[in-house]
């Protein structure tokens, strides 16, 4: 995500972010259709990939939206509150792909919603800093839908991998 919206990154650089990610996404999808057709998975495990996988989808659009007005941003002035947001929104998504691959709830990263209100206020009081009223309202409505996204995956996998999954209804015998 930092490669995504430096204003250094080379076009190519940001199509080469966003083939990776799109084929992340791709082998996740293919991931779960294949465990929701093993006898042995346990529901919980593909209900937790199917929330990840929503969540995901959420944040994709977000970041949809900011990269439609990230040139404006940019010639008013990159606002270090939206830069502490997305490091920290890209903090908490490394913490969640951590979680996913290890099996233990995230943990280092904290709510992005006082980023985000921080970040609305200002927007609100000055959306000339990013380039006029209608930029500063797509980007408080993306960075809003980011930040509750991110925060409800956090708490997803907090709450669904802070207990053991019970393998009911295996079809595998002992």
């Amino acid at each position: 995500m930092r490669t995504f919206f430096a204003r250094s990154s080379r076009g190519s650089e940001s199509e080469t972010a966003r083939a990776a990610a799109r084929l992340a996404r791709t082998n996740a999808v293919a991931s779960l259709e294949r465990a929701r057709n093993e006898p042995v998975v346990v529901d919980e495990v593909v209900d937790l990939g199917e929330s990840v996988l929503a969540n995901s989808h959420r944040v994709v659009h977000a970041l949809m939206t900011i990269d439609s007005v990230r040139a404006t941003i940019h010639e008013a002035g990159l606002p270090p509150r939206l830069q502490e947001l997305l490091h920290a929104a890209s903090d908490a998504l490394a913490a969640a792909g951590d979680a996913v691959r290890i099996g233990t709830p995230p943990t280092g990263t904290s709510s992005l919603r006082p980023l985000q209100d921080a970040l609305y206020a200002e927007l609100r009081a000055a959306p000339e800093r990013v380039g006029g009223a209608e930029v500063a309202g797509a980007l408080a409505d993306a960075t809003d839908r980011l930040a509750n996204a991110i925060d409800t995956l956090i708490a997803g996998l907090r709450r669904r991998m802070a207990r053991p999954p019970e393998a009911v209804g295996s079809t595998v015998a002992p």
